[in-house]
Parts: C-alpha cells; sequence; structure tokens
C-alpha cells in the first residue's frame, strides 16, 4: 500500500512539472504565432492595421527580429518598409541580424539592411566596421555606404579604428571617412546656396537685370 502511495506521488509530481513544460511551450509557441502573424500584418493593404501591428512588433522586441528580416526577402517595398521601420525602433538588438544580411545575394536585401542599419544609427557603426574589414566584397561596399549614410555621428568610431593601425583595412576605413567629409560639404554648401537669403538676392538681382 505503502509502495502505490509513494508511486501515486511520483506520477502526480511527474505530471505536474510535465504539465509546467507544456504550458511554457505553448505560450511559446502562442508568442511565435503571435509574431507570425504580426509581421504578416505588413503585407496587408490596411495601414491602420500595419501601423498597429508595427507598434506591437516594437514592444516584443528581439523575439521579432528575425521574422521582420525575413520581410525583406519577400521583395515587397511596402512591407519592407515597414519591417525596417520596426527593427530601427528595436534598435540594438537588431544590428548583428541585419548586419549579417548585407551578405546576401540579393541587392535589394542589402539595400534594405543598409537602410534599417543608417536609420539605427551610431550603435550600428561598430558592426559595420567590422563588416567593412571582414565581410565579402558586396558586404563591405554596402557597409561602408551605411557608415557614409549615418555620416558624422560615425566619424569618432573610424578614427579609433584608423589610428588603431590595421594596416589592411586602413585604405577602406580613410576612404569612408573622406566620402563623409565630401558628402557633408556638399550638403553644406546645397544647404548654403538654397538659403532664402540666397534666393532673395539672386531674384533680386535677376529683376534689376531685367530692368535694366
Amino acid at each position: 500500500m505503502m509502495m502505490k502511495s509513494k508511486g501515486a506521488v511520483i506520477i502526480a509530481v511527474c505530471l505536474f512539472f510535465a504539465a509546467i513544460l507544456v504550458s511554457g511551450c505553448t505560450q511559446a509557441g502562442n508568442s511565435e504565432s503571435q509574431t507570425d502573424a504580426l509581421v504578416n500584418s505588413l503585407f496587408s493593404e490596411d495601414t491602420d492595421k500595419i501601423k498597429e501591428s508595427v507598434e506591437k512588433l516594437i514592444e516584443t522586441g528581439e523575439p521579432a527580429v528575425e521574422p521582420l528580416t525575413k520581410v525583406f526577402e519577400k521583395g515587397d517595398r511596402e512591407a519592407s518598409m515597414w519591417a525596417a521601420v520596426a527593427l530601427c525602433k528595436i534598435g540594438e538588438p537588431a544590428i548583428e541580424p541585419v548586419v549579417k544580411l548585407l551578405r546576401n545575394s540579393n541587392e535589394e536585401v542589402r539595400e534594405w539592411a543598409g537602410n534599417t542599419l543608417a536609420c539605427i544609427g551610431k550603435d550600428a557603426v561598430p558592426a559595420l566596421i567590422e563588416e567593412v574589414k571582414t565581410g565579402t566584397p558586396n558586404s563591405k561596399e554596402a557597409a561602408s555606404i551605411t557608415i557614409i549614410k549615418i555620416g558624422e555621428p560615425a566619424l569618432p568610431f573610424l578614427g579609433v579604428e584608423l589610428n588603431a593601425g590595421d594596416a589592411k583595412s586602413a585604405p577602406e576605413i580613410d576612404a569612408i571617412i573622406r566620402s563623409i567629409y565630401a558628402t557633408k560639404g556638399l550638403l553644406e554648401r546645397l544647404d548654403t546656396e538654397n538659403t532664402p537669403a540666397k534666393n532673395e538676392s539672386k531674384a533680386t538681382g535677376d529683376n534689376e537685370s531685367g530692368t535694366a
């Protein structure tokens, strides 16, 4: 009788823990299916539904990163744009998985990955520099372009890397720095040329010439 009672207790305990495990697995499964459903909503034509899904995906955070990165491979520009927005807002947890996409054979996927990392900004720079140093020809190019898009906030990281004395990557890092300064100078020049004062002055000059 004692043995039966003891056996029953053991079985009850085992069932209890099994129930906990099953419950945990079920919750994880439900969570994954909910995330997948939210990601699938990005392909909807209902903008309000999409925006709501994006907000929930941002709240989900890291678990949503991998499903979101797969959107870029579907070739849907609208859905990819929303996926990029969500990944950008998720931020740091998305950096490494998105950097890996720079090695994708699909140019469009690399483009979306680069735009997402540029949106994340300076936090993505160290991982991008590493990709410039160790990546494939395509990923190096994509990483370089992305760092240039990030622009001035990337310069301190690039300076540290250049001063580290890695002769192999130095020319690439130097080229990125020069490109950032060149882009910055061009933008400042365009901004100066398009100021209201300049335009007004030009218009006045044109009017005076016409009067004369």
